[in-house]
């Protein structure tokens, strides 16, 4: 399964931007037995991995555009990485936006 996403990922990604990615990250998804939100204000948490993944592609363009692609939404949000970044009606590209804006 890992795989298979990995490869969809690279071969997406190529078909969007015509060139190969730098870089793909795999990342396992996670649930919260206990302690929704309180691990970063110091409470206690029993956090465990899911076989659900997140796959991300990443590579450099010549300008300041950044393109986040949601495969299995259908859906893209373009910006400009010199404007002002703030929170969006697409809630799929605020939790990539929220890395951004810290």
């Amino acid at each position: 399964m890992k795989k298979k996403l990995i490869q969809n990922t690279k071969d997406h990604f190529e078909k969007l931007f015509q060139k190969p990615a730098k870089h793909i990250f795999l990342s396992p998804g996670r649930i919260n037995i206990i302690g929704e939100h309180v691990d970063y204000n110091e409470g206690f948490v029993l956090p465990a991995a899911i076989n659900k993944y997140v796959c991300f592609a990443i590579s450099e363009n010549k300008n300041s555009e950044c393109v986040l692609v949601a495969k299995d939404l259908n859906d893209v949000y373009t910006f400009d990485i010199n404007d002002p970044l703030q929170p969006i009606d697409k809630m799929w590209a605020n939790y990539i936006l929220e890395y951004c804006i810290s």
